[in-house]
């Protein structure tokens, strides 16, 4: 059995918002023309593992997108992303380890995937870090089940690391680090 990618694409994209940017970040296109979700969504499914996407259920485009690409999700209105990775981890509860995907990060690839999942046959946590940045996705192993489903705050996985320190990837794919959190950083103007 191998662990999967949890997908977080309930947050509310306060910050792109913030900065001028209008309707839901995620479904917002890029320069080659599909959405930053699916982008994300497309790479995690490529990656060969089993995905499941946390959204909320007002997220109809982030649901159908899911549809179209045989994607499990499952919504919940959460309050942060440390409820969105409980949920995640409660809904996907027999999976042998979690790979904490975050939605707006649509340049991670496949084989970023496959590499942690990869490096979680030795290791009960483990990050890429592009240079002495860290990186996602963020996996974990079984071991950590109980911590992260009792995730309730905003700093994510933050308290899992306390328990569970990750082991390093040294990778020099930027795609690790590199979100969309304002409007200047898609393919056309904000609205």
């Amino acid at each position: 059995m191998t662990p999967g990618i949890l997908i977080t694409a309930a947050g509310l994209g306060t910050r792109y918002r913030a900065a001028g940017g209008c309707g839901l970040k995620l479904d917002q296109e890029l320069a080659d023309g599909l959405s930053v979700f699916q982008l994300t969504l497309r790479n995690a499914c490529e990656s060969g593992l089993p995905v499941h996407v946390v959204t909320r259920p007002s997220y109809a485009s982030i649901q159908a997108d899911c549809r179209a690409m045989g994607a499990t999700f499952s919504c919940h209105e959460t309050r942060c992303l440390g409820e969105t990775i409980a949920q995640g981890v409660r809904h996907c509860v027999g999976w042998n380890g979690w790979l904490i995907q975050l939605a707006d990060m649509p340049f991670v690839s496949a084989g970023m995937h496959r590499l942690v999942a990869t490096a979680l046959q030795h290791h009960a946590c483990a990050r890429p870090f592009y240079w002495q940045s860290p990186g996602h996705p963020v996996g974990f192993g079984a071991v950590a089940r109980e911590k992260l489903l009792q995730l309730h705050n905003a700093d994510g996985a933050q308290a899992v690391f306390q328990h569970f320190p990750p082991y390093s990837i040294s990778v020099v794919d930027e795609g690790v680090i590199k979100d969309v959190d304002l409007p200047s950083q898609l393919n056309r103007k904000p609205c």
